[in-house]
């Protein structure tokens, strides 16, 4: 499940980039959309017939004469299931979204805002006693980073400060609305920088499939950091 109640962090391009990587595998794979934009639906739409096939669901919609759990239901043959979240997700509903994730990715982007609304929705998850009590594994994929790596420090201490760990930074590259406009995957679009791209989603694979660097959240209350613990308010 990618997870982050902040819009514009990568929810949708993680998700149908995971989705293009597991189908071109081998794997099975159902891509679920709750976003009333339908960017996963939309991009699923665009597929070109040659690529390997993904099962989409409009988890957006709700069709006349169909029952919410008949909509909802994952094919039995499935063996990867990868769903994206709205943006804008309050935290009554956190509960019944997550209730079913074995594994949530929290897409974030290197910027003070974005610091502070993960922070958030960490909070919010340590309440959420499903993921505690289950140990539904957890991690950060910082994106769109600079090519100099520059705003990172504060991010990564903060995440650090609420126990989540980084399974892999996404550099910011034009592969990513290149491939998005043709339906595919930047695993399945060619040419320059192609393997320079997908060395950035290696460890995300790797953590996927093998849990390395896992910590599952715990309930405890953990005190938020200080993001600019110099920075003084200006006087009046």
């Amino acid at each position: 499940m990618l997870l982050n109640p902040k819009g514009g962090c990568g929810k949708t391009t993680i998700a149908t980039n995971l989705a293009a990587y597991y189908a071109g595998q081998g794997f099975l794979t159902a891509l679920f959309d709750h976003d009333a934009q339908g960017s996963s639906t939309r991009w699923l739409e665009m597929r070109p017939e040659s690529r390997a096939a993904i099962h989409g669901v409009a988890a957006f919609q709700n069709p006349i004469g169909v029952t919410r759990s008949f909509q909802l239901r994952v094919p039995l043959n499935a063996e990867r299931v990868i769903v994206d979240t709205p943006a804008g997700l309050a935290d009554p509903h956190l509960p019944n979204l997550v209730r079913t994730a074995d594994t949530i990715i929290v897409p974030v982007l290197p910027s003070p805002i974005d610091i502070d609304a993960v922070l958030s929705l960490v909070e919010a998850l340590r309440r959420v006693e499903t993921v505690c009590k289950y140990g539904v594994r957890i991690a950060a994929v910082v994106n769109r980073v600079p090519a100099y790596r520059s705003g990172l420090k504060p991010l990564e201490m903060a995440l650090e400060t609420v126990g989540l760990s980084v399974a892999t930074r996404l550099r910011e590259t034009r592969r990513y609305p290149r491939a998005s406009a043709r339906g595919i995957g930047v695993n399945e679009l060619g040419g320059i920088g192609r393997e320079r791209c997908l060395d950035d989603w290696r460890p995300l694979w790797a953590w996927l499939e093998n849990g390395k660097g896992h910590e599952a959240l715990t309930p405890e209350h953990q005190s938020r950091p200080r993001l600019f613990p110099d920075r003084v308010a200006a006087p009046a």
